[in-house]
């Protein structure tokens, strides 16, 4: 996985971190800590889900980035009683 060093390392995994669904995990935190619902100690520090990737587990289109859950719009919508 070359992470635009270009300095040609052969690296062959990287950690790969899920900004799209830290977006809706911040908002649903948020929500839950202003309407008095409680939050897990993840949840309330912000962490971001993380995976050591390498060409054996890396799945699917990465070119716009790697995404950890890649239906998590449609689980924040069940879970929030929404339409994705």
């Amino acid at each position: 996985i070359d992470h635009g060093t270009g300095l040609g390392i052969g690296e062959t995994a990287g950690i790969g971190a899920d900004f799209p669904n830290l977006s809706f995990a911040l908002i649903d935190a948020e929500a839950r800590m202003i309407t008095g619902q409680a939050v897990s100690p993840d949840e309330a520090s912000g962490a971001v889900v993380e995976e050591i990737l390498t060409k054996a587990n890396l799945k699917g289109n990465v070119s716009k980035g790697w995404v950890g859950y890649p239906d998590f719009v449609a689980r924040y919508a069940k879970l929030w009683g929404v339409k994705a």
